[in-house]
């Protein structure tokens, strides 16, 4: 389908109807340059916006705020017309003695006299609101890995590219020439004709077998056009060049999506495999994934199994626990080897995000014993000792993980999300736990009060009594079907009233249990729907339940895609593992449970299931979740609101069960799109399912 061509979707243009008119495009002003640190005393910190046009926006109330939405909001004013810019500076006195000639400075600053928020020296965030709390534009920063590290303190900024670029990706910003920066003035860095842009790598399999040929994707782009993206692929030689295609029939999806696809061979067992890619323009301009290739790439060892190694325990907030050899009390990652035989972690890496398996790499000689423990520090501060990792962990929740060597593949080996987390409180498994579980089973930690770091959590003291015990999130017949049931596992009555529970640790008072509520002894409470004024996801989200405090975490699941009339609950009460139900035993004892599968019963009596997308609004990125009763051949697009086809995300068969797709806010022809309302359409031959959402920029 060549550009402007029109796909005629009756359904869908009578649900934007009934849904409204589209709401109007958003102003197209960008994050273009940042100073977080720089070489000047005092420090001179500024963030420039400019307006890619072609309207002049209005920027009064707009405002400026920090990763920590709670700082004072810098407020914005006046109009930033078409192709110009704004400087907004940490404190307007400062920077104006340091550059007298920028005259496009917002009179606010957002940290006058250290009164408002500051930019962090190794990772932050800029976020940029309007005049109705709208998130217009985010850019998160770090000073490692693929961001430009020279910005941290030794005179360059971070300047933008080309503002019509993804300023959430690190390959779209340079250092600037200029010490201080462009402040007001168009980017040292500017370059017209941008280079293309290749990111997103997958490979499956991802432990690939004797047997197994290997399919490696990457998502590539450019402004103008692409002359091609080539596969570098070396088993021992020197690396070289394989052709990969988005013509849909080189495991790349749907054609033409801007997903290219090459496969590898199947290798001898014990072949190192290395391989990255490249994209070229029309011009000869490259970018390779990962971005430092070929110093960097991406790896696996034909037949490798890791080793058996678990996350035992975190803490996210050590105020009061253990300290390190330099007498401070840092967050810790406790890893424990339940295998029979030693396991050398040099190599492996550490991560507090899924989608960074490489994050932080284990020095050489950090040996666990058989059955041992051993504990490393989340402080980012690595120039402290190897067990000293690049990692900072958050109190108010998300990930951990340990993750194989690169030339082992880098999979995931094992790690969890966890939610928020009061001070000194750990997250961890108890021994039996640890043990192998059968298919349709699930192990999940727990929060604990007594942390027992680089030692067995056995005997370790339960930080809540009232834990969550059982939910429903979907039935074959609809209606009220989402609830969940808390249990007392202790011996006295609680007084659970001001307990918070949620579906997004992100936004964990969503629902507050009314005042004086009595749970008692070995007793059941639960919640619907319509009480909580929210449902839970069939298609697998999180659980929070949290203490008056707000932000205090008693307990946290993070579940999977869900099977209609099945729940999932402990077993016993108060206990681990997690099981599927498919009697389910809303305010009884879960102690005779008909168990299912890994998945639950196959979903026959909805072949589609209704689509979830989140983040939603979202910005530069979003999922659409859903799931198949059977195999079937699927269709997944986005439309804008005026019927187009935007982006084809799939086409062709998926086996049952849950789904995942993927949309950066592009179109088929690697355009980024514009901001406003879009619709995600899945349909297969018996049904189909359409979600409005709203991609803001």
């Amino acid at each position: 389908m060549t550009r402007g061509s029109r796909l005629a979707l009756p359904g869908l243009l009578v649900l934007i109807a009934v849904l409204g008119a589209a709401a109007p495009a958003l102003a197209s002003v960008v994050i273009n340059e940042i100073m977080y640190n720089s070489s000047f005393a005092p420090d001179v910190e500024y963030v420039e916006l400019t307006n890619t046009g072609p309207a002049v926006v209005n920027l009064g109330d707009w405002y400026l705020l920090d990763s920590d939405l709670s700082h004072p909001k810098c407020y914005l004013t006046g109009t930033l017309a078409a192709g110009q810019y704004l400087v907004v500076a940490a404190d307007v006195t400062i920077f104006a003695a340091q550059f007298p000639g920028v005259s496009n400075l917002n009179p606010l600053g957002f940290d006058p006299s250290g009164a408002g928020f500051g930019l962090g020296n190794t990772s932050d965030t800029v976020n940029l609101f309007d005049d109705d709390d709208l998130l217009v534009d985010t850019v998160t920063y770090q000073d490692r890995g693929d961001w430009p590290t020279s910005a941290d303190g030794t005179g360059p900024s971070l300047e933008l590219v080309n503002p019509f670029l993804d300023n959430s990706l690190p390959s779209s910003w340079d250092p600037s020439v200029p010490v201080g920066g462009t402040p007001g003035v168009l980017n040292s860095a500017y370059a017209a004709n941008a280079a293309p842009i290749c990111r997103d790598g997958q490979r499956d399999p991802d432990l690939p077998t004797a047997a197994d040929a290997v399919t490696i994707t990457v998502t590539a782009l450019d402004a103008e056009a692409l002359a091609g993206v080539a596969l570098w692929v070396s088993t021992g030689a020197a690396y070289a060049a394989t052709p990969m295609a988005d013509d849909g029939l080189h495991g790349d999806g749907a054609a033409a999506d801007g997903v290219f696809g090459a496969t590898i061979p199947a290798q001898a067992l014990g072949t190192l495999v290395k391989y990255y890619a490249e994209a070229t323009d029309a011009v000869g301009q490259t970018d390779t994934w990962p971005a430092t290739a070929p110093a960097d790439y991406r790896a696996y060892t034909v037949g490798y199994i890791p080793p058996r190694l678990v996350v035992n325990e975190i803490v996210a907030s050590n105020v009061a626990g253990p300290v390190d050899e330099m007498g401070e009390h840092e967050d810790w990652i406790e890893i424990h080897n339940p295998g029979i035989a030693a396991v050398d972690l040099g190599g492996m890496y550490l991560t507090d995000d899924f989608g960074n398996r490489n994050k932080w790499e284990i020095p050489a000689g950090q040996t666990i014993p058989a059955g041992g423990y051993l504990l490393f520090w989340a402080d980012e501060q690595t120039e402290q000792g190897p067990r000293h990792a690049a990692v900072k962990l958050s109190a108010g929740g998300e990930e951990v993980a340990i993750c194989g060597a690169r030339d082992l593949g880098n999979t995931r080996i094992h790690g969890f999300k966890f939610g928020p987390v009061a001070a000194d409180v750990s997250i961890g498994y108890h021994p039996l736990n640890l043990q192998p579980l059968p298919a349709g089973v699930f192990n999940a930690p727990e929060y604990l009060a007594t942390p027992t770091p680089a030692a067995s959590n056995d005997g370790a003291t339960l930080y809540s009594m009232v834990c969550i015990n059982e939910f429903h999130t979907t039935s074959a017949g609809g209606g009220v079907d989402d609830w969940v049931e808390l249990y007392n596992r202790g011996d006295s009555p609680l007084d659970i009233g001001g307990f918070f529970i949620s579906d997004n640790r992100a936004d964990n008072l969503k629902y507050q249990i009314p005042a004086g509520t009595i749970l008692g002894a070995d007793q059941f409470i639960s919640v619907d729907e319509t009480v909580l004024g929210f449902g839970f996801s069939s298609l697998g989200e999180v659980i929070v339940l949290t203490a008056p405090d707000s932000t205090s975490g008693l307990d946290f699941y993070d579940y999977t895609a869900q099977t209609p009339d099945v729940s999932e609950g402990r077993f016993t009460d108060g206990a681990v593992p997690w099981i599927r139900f498919t009697t389910p035993t809303r305010g009884l004892a879960n102690t005779a449970p008909t168990a299912v599968g890994d998945g639950g019963a196959a979903p026959a009596a909805r072949s589609l299931t209704a689509l979830l997308v989140a983040p939603n609004p979202f910005n530069p990125r979003t999922e659409i979740r859903f799931a198949l009763g059977s195999q079937q051949v699927v269709t997944a697009a986005v439309y804008d609101a005026a019927g187009r086809l935007v982006r084809t995300l799939h086409r062709g068969p998926l086996a049952a069960g849950p789904a995942v797709l993927v949309w950066n806010g592009d179109d088929d022809h690697g355009a980024r799109a514009a901001s406003g309302v879009y619709f995600a359409r899945v349909f297969t031959e018996s049904s189909q399912e359409i979600s409005k959402m709203l991609l803001m920029k």
